[in-house]
């Protein structure tokens, strides 16, 4: 099944580099990777593509604002 040019960058939206979540949240990739190390943000690879969640960058700091 080949995927349409519109799924496909669909399919990008939904997953960010370390960069697109630093630049997001205003933060270094270094804490981006920390972070992810630690456990507190989910990400999805396949080989050596590493790739995060929007929905995931926003419930880590949803809750990290709560226990602020």
């Amino acid at each position: 099944m080949q995927k349409t040019v519109n799924q496909v960058k669909r399919l990008e939206a939904a997953f960010w580099t370390a960069r697109q979540c630093a630049d997001y949240l205003g933060c270094s990739t270094g804490a981006i990777w920390l972070w992810k190390r630690s456990g507190k943000l989910p990400f999805y690879s396949q080989g050596r593509v590493v790739r995060f969640k929007r929905e995931d960058v926003d419930r880590l700091m949803s809750s990290s604002e709560k226990n602020a």
